[in-house]
C-alpha cells in the first residue's frame, strides 16, 4: 500500500477466467493477464499494484483457463468451471458470493494507471464505468482488430444513463465512448446488478 493510503472498504473482482484465444501463440501456456508483460511485469501484477496504491486489499479473481498459473498470495480464487463456454457476465456472477458492499469490476486484460483506478473509487454514484471518450483514434492507427469490435457505451448525455454496453453494428450510431472494462458500485448499485441479472436470467 502506498505511504499515506487508507485501506479501502472497497471489494475488487478481477474477471480472468477467458483463454485469450486471439493472441496464442502467447497464451498457449499462459491467460492473457499473466502473458502479456512490460518491463518483466505482467499485466495482471500490474493490475494489483494499482489496486494496493489505492488501499484496494479485499481482492478475488474469477478464473479458468490455466488457473494453476496464477500463484499471487492473499487472493481469493474463484474456479468458473465452465470458462470455455461462458461469458465475462457469467464468469462475474461465479463470484456472486463476494458480491457485496461497494465493488470495483475489471476485466483482467486492461491496463490502467493508479490515478485512472483514483478517480473511479471517488466517484459517488451508484454505478459509474470508466470509458475513453477518444477512441476511435486508437483503432485508426492500427490494423489488428476493427473498430466494429470495440465494446461501446451509448450513453444519453444530458441524464448520464447508459442506454448499451457492447458491440455496435451501426457506423453512425452516437457513440460516448468505448468502455474500459472497469467500472465501480456502491453497495446499491451492486444490489441493482444482482437483481437484474437474475430477472434476465430468469
Amino acid at each position: 500500500m502506498a505511504a499515506g493510503t487508507e485501506e479501502s472498504r472497497v471489494r475488487a473482482i478481477i474477471i480472468a477466467a477467458g483463454s485469450g484465444h486471439r493472441l496464442r501463440p502467447l497464451t498457449l501456456h499462459l491467460p492473457k493477464c499473466l502473458a502479456i508483460k512490460k518491463d518483466g511485469k505482467s499485466l495482471f501484477d500490474m493490475q494489483l499494484d494499482a489496486l494496493h496504491q489505492n488501499g484496494v486489499q479485499n481482492i478475488s479473481v474469477v478464473y479458468g483457463y490455466q488457473s494453476e498459473k496464477f500463484t499471487s498470495p492473499n487472493i481469493h480464487y474463484i474456479l468458473n468451471k465452465n470458462f470455455a463456454d461462458s461469458n465475462i457476465l457469467e464468469s462475474l456472477f461465479c463470484a456472486v458470493d463476494v458480491m457485496q458492499g461497494d465493488l470495483l469490476i475489471l476485466y483482467s486484460d486492461i491496463w490502467f494507471s493508479p490515478h485512472l483506478l483514483s478517480q473511479l473509487l471517488t466517484a459517488k454514484e451508484d454505478i459509474v464505468l470508466g470509458i475513453r471518450k477518444q477512441w476511435k483514434e486508437d483503432y485508426e492507427t492500427q490494423t489488428i482488430q476493427s473498430s466494429e469490435e470495440a465494446e461501446v457505451v451509448i450513453m444519453e448525455e444530458r441524464t448520464r444513463i447508459i442506454k448499451h454496453i457492447g458491440k455496435i453494428y451501426r457506423p453512425s450510431t452516437a457513440v460516448s465512448g468505448e468502455f474500459l472494462g472497469m467500472f465501480k458500485l456502491t453497495s446499491s448499485g451492486t444490489e441493482t446488478l444482482k437483481h437484474f441479472y437474475s430477472q434476465v436470467k430468469a
